[in-house]
């Protein structure tokens, strides 16, 4: 069935150069509607990876639907029937709800599979001014606030400028220290006005709190980005005060979801704070997170991290050297989109 269903999609993405105008727009909604089924597909299906050569396959189809929402918000609807918008070659109002959720799904899974296994950014689109321009709410779709995500993507940045560096043997320490603090500073701003909103740990528990919810979930991912800038700064040495300030601060807000029965939510930090724990603390993460792995028997993903957490403390009891979850994962086989 999936050969089946894969051969008319390769087919049709063929065809995409020559789709123009507003029926061009609907047929790449269509079709990236498809492609997004099958990333789905394969991260939920316990996949060693394929889900990357769909991501890329939707690549080229985006662009077409940033510009189309980016004139929308500019010009805003035209005030006739939605019969007669059609006829002018117009999209209906819930096509361009369908443009917003397409664009913030593939921003999102854009930015999970770099800091997941630092793979290529988007060679189509640039992930900051689509989500400021075509006005996308993350938190809306996911869970996590813009500014959260756009620090971490600063973060993987300064990763990729310091392995390219170290590969030209032009590293400077000083280079990288300022633009990690530049990137930690801005990470802090956005924690502080966090805290300044912090609701009451009644308001947290309540169902309807969803705007309660969606701060601990950036918080959890802000914490996340600082434990990753110090990785990138200093190294994946979980003993450096640094990142046992940051990992501890994690630990705090995880376990406010671990609560709520939201680990699952957070894969990628659940991934790079666990990564980062100290042998004195292992235990602790494990207790705190068991529940969740054992209740991930469908989706797997938060299982699988747990196993690139394990083999990164394995490796590092080992004496074998300190890795972080990207060499943890390569080391064990893996290709995990952590969702």
């Amino acid at each position: 069935y999936y050969v089946y269903a894969l051969s008319p999609l390769q087919h049709l993405l063929a065809e995409a150069d020559t789709w123009t105008g507003s029926e061009g727009v609907l047929r790449r909604m269509k079709a990236l509607t498809c492609v997004l089924q099958f990333v789905c597909l394969e991260v939920f299906s316990n996949s060693s990876g394929n889900w990357s050569f769909h991501l890329k396959a939707a690549d080229a189809l985006l662009s077409s639907l940033v510009e189309t929402r980016t004139k929308y918000l500019a010009q805003g609807s035209p005030d006739n029937s939605e019969r007669e918008l059609q006829d002018q070659g117009y999209l209906f109002y819930d096509d361009h709800l369908v443009i917003e959720f397409l664009l913030g799904a593939f921003t999102w899974l854009d930015i999970i599979a770099q800091i997941s296994i630092r793979a290529k950014p988007s060679s189509h689109f640039d992930i900051q001014i689509v989500l400021e321009n075509c006005n996308i709410k993350l938190e809306h779709l996911f869970g996590c606030q813009n500014w959260a995500l756009l620090l971490i993507l600063e973060a993987s940045k300064l990763d990729d400028w310091k392995r390219e560096c170290e590969k030209n043997r032009r590293l400077s320490v000083a280079e990288l220290v300022r633009r990690g603090t530049k990137i930690e500073t801005e990470n802090n701003q956005g924690l502080a006005i966090l805290d300044s909103h912090r609701p009451s740990q009644r308001q947290i528990d309540s169902s309807i709190a969803t705007e309660a919810k969606i701060l601990v979930v950036a918080e959890c991912f802000a914490l996340a980005a600082m434990t990753y800038i110090h990785v990138v700064v200093s190294g994946p040495h979980p003993d450096l005060p640094e990142l046992q300030d940051s990992v501890s601060r994690g630990m705090g807000v995880l376990r406010t979801l671990a609560d709520q029965k939201l680990l699952s939510r957070v894969v990628w930090p659940v991934c790079d704070i666990g990564c980062m724990m100290s042998e004195s603390t292992q235990e602790l993460f494990r207790t705190l997170v068991a529940a969740e792995d054992a209740a991930d028997t469908a989706v797997r993903t938060f299982s699988r991290a747990m196993e690139i957490i394990e083999h990164c403390w394995k490796t590092r009891h080992d004496e074998a050297g300190n890795v972080e979850w990207f060499s943890a994962m390569r080391s064990v086989g893996q290709h995990i989109l952590l969702l």
